[in-house]
């Protein structure tokens, strides 16, 4: 694969756009990448914010260096759209070891109806557990207890260098 190039694209709304022209195998291929940015609140509808930058390279925090707080935008080839989660998730009640936060579109099955959704264009679960440390004892570490807790790789099952994240 070659050196990527820019294209310049304008966006329609509230979205960061960019496209990359980069070669492959002697074809010529096309990425369009738009970044809309969300805030959510549990039980109510997602709100439109403004979007954040597009980063052309990982972005790491000055305290831990070694892991990034966000992604390159702009890679070449990714098999499918993909949303990342960013922030914090807040448990539902006080002093909880572990929740669930979930995103998930539908298109509506007719604009003229409220609330009645229809298919799931993008249904994304992640498992949230309190940090866990090794004591020592028998057996797995149990989860501590957590009102608050980042959204972070480093915190990812089997941390940043397992295969699966």
């Amino acid at each position: 694969m070659s050196e990527a190039a820019s294209l310049m694209i304008q966006p329609v709304g509230p979205v960061k756009v960019a496209a990359r022209l980069w070669r492959y195998r002697g074809q010529v291929h096309v990425t369009a990448i738009a970044k809309a940015t969300f805030g959510m609140v549990h039980g109510g509808p997602m709100r439109v914010l403004d979007p954040v930058d597009l980063y052309a390279t990982d972005m790491h925090t000055p305290d831990a260096p070694a892991l990034a707080a966000a992604p390159c935008d702009l890679v070449p080839l990714l098999p499918r759209a993909d949303v990342t989660f960013v922030g914090s998730a807040y448990a539902a009640r006080a002093g909880a070891q572990r929740t669930r936060v979930r995103l998930a579109l539908s298109r509506p099955r007719e604009l003229k109806s409220k609330g009645s959704d229809g298919p799931l264009l993008l249904d994304k679960v992640l498992e949230i557990v309190g940090s866990r440390t090794l004591t020592g004892a028998w057996g797995e570490p149990q989860p501590a207890l957590f009102t608050k807790v980042p959204i972070t790789y480093d915190r990812a099952l089997g941390g940043p260098n397992h295969p699966l994240n």
